[in-house]
């Protein structure tokens, strides 16, 4: 169950190393670039996992509900590359001030469709909105919905705020086919990334 997971990390990660080949060293307290929401603590610690193991000069933390906030607290202080967690412990330290998106290039939706299913489509509204007004240029953060079942995550998104697809986007979205599709610009289907 990993093919989905590398889909997504391993184009994010050619596209941050050739952004950083200065070698400049991370400044501490950096935002993150990369932010992955994910429905359940199990499914955000796999995905935590891949990321740690195919970016390993990047820091990394995964937020879930149940751990503790300190360990959590800590790292978003010191500065990371890639966040990792579930909707509802990413709000908390939205709200408390630990975790800003101003730099987000990233947002990925990964198991959109269970996200939503299991009533996750407020906070997911809220992680999105807080990213349109932390980031100088909220255009440019690629939006990313990851599914299983791209047909009913279709319909799901469409029926939804804009700020899941944004003014600019098209509202006529293609019938699924065996493909990933661009539901918009900054909604970008991986099989397009060089």
């Amino acid at each position: 169950g990993q093919g989905k997971t590398l889909a997504f990390v391993l184009p994010i990660v050619k596209r941050m190393l050739v952004a950083d080949e200065d070698g400049a060293p991370p400044a501490r307290g950096r935002a993150p670039r990369v932010l992955c929401l994910l429905p359940t603590r199990e499914l955000a610690k796999q995905v935590s996992t891949e990321f740690e193991v195919m970016m390993p000069r990047y820091a990394h933390i995964c937020i879930y509900g149940g751990a503790m906030y300190g360990p959590q607290e800590l790292a978003l202080s010191k500065g990371v590359d890639v966040v990792v967690g579930t909707p509802g412990r990413v709000i908390d330290h939205l709200d408390r001030g630990n975790l800003a998106l101003k730099s987000l290039q990233y947002l990925v939706l990964d198991e959109a469709d269970e996200m939503l299913d299991i009533g996750f489509q407020e906070d997911i509204d809220k992680v999105l909105e807080a990213a349109t007004a932390q980031h100088p240029e909220p255009a440019t953060i690629q939006k990313l919905l990851w599914s299983a079942t791209l047909p009913r995550l279709r319909n799901q998104a469409t029926s939804g705020s804009d700020i899941w697809l944004g003014p600019s986007a098209a509202r006529e979205i293609p019938e699924w086919e065996p493909t990933n599709f661009m539901f918009a610009p900054e909604f970008i289907a991986i099989s397009t990334w060089s």
